[in-house]
């Protein structure tokens, strides 16, 4: 904001814009009309769901307690401004792998998921599998997690290792 927005809007007007753009991250347009994105962050225009926007943070796949010891660690140091990352629910990656059957219907040339989400604005989506918070059935064992090359879900151990795209929220 400048001197002539503050002068404008009286001071009252300059501190409350000024103190709300401290404490928001700053969006910008990733080029389609579905996704924002922060430098960490981005959100999902659609579903108001924001996800880690490096979808290898870690920087390799991790198995289930190593995946909850790093949302851990991205809680306490507030990755993004948020401090409640978690894993996705298996109604949020649906939502979010939408787009990947839109664009493949669209553009007739199959992609994979991860390609279709690196365009979208993400950044560093593997090609692979996914966690997700959802297990199987009433077994504490296994998870569902989704495949980023078709969009599949599959039941996984939670020995196995996987990657890790957390959500705000652990929606």
């Amino acid at each position: 904001m400048n001197f002539r927005s503050m002068v404008r809007r009286g001071i009252a007007g300059a501190i409350l814009a000024l103190g709300t753009a401290a404490l928001t991250p700053a969006y910008a347009d990733v080029g389609n009309s579905r996704f924002i994105a922060s430098d960490q962050t981005i959100r999902d225009r659609q579903t108001g769901t924001t996800w880690a926007r490096n979808g290898n943070l870690p920087g390799k796949e991790l198995a289930w307690l190593d995946a909850q010891k790093y949302l851990k660690s991205m809680n306490q140091v507030n990755h993004g401004g948020y401090s409640d990352w978690g894993f996705p629910s298996k109604a949020s990656l649906e939502e979010l792998l939408e787009v990947c059957s839109r664009v493949n219907i669209t553009a007739g040339d199959r992609k994979s998921c991860a390609e279709i989400l690196n365009a979208s604005g993400f950044r560093n989506i593997q090609e692979g599998l996914y966690w997700s918070s959802s297990k199987v059935g009433r077994n504490n064992f296994f998870t569902l997690a989704v495949s980023t090359i078709d969009g599949t879900f599959k039941n996984i151990s939670k020995e196995q290792a996987a990657n890790l795209l957390p959500v705000h929220g652990g929606r």
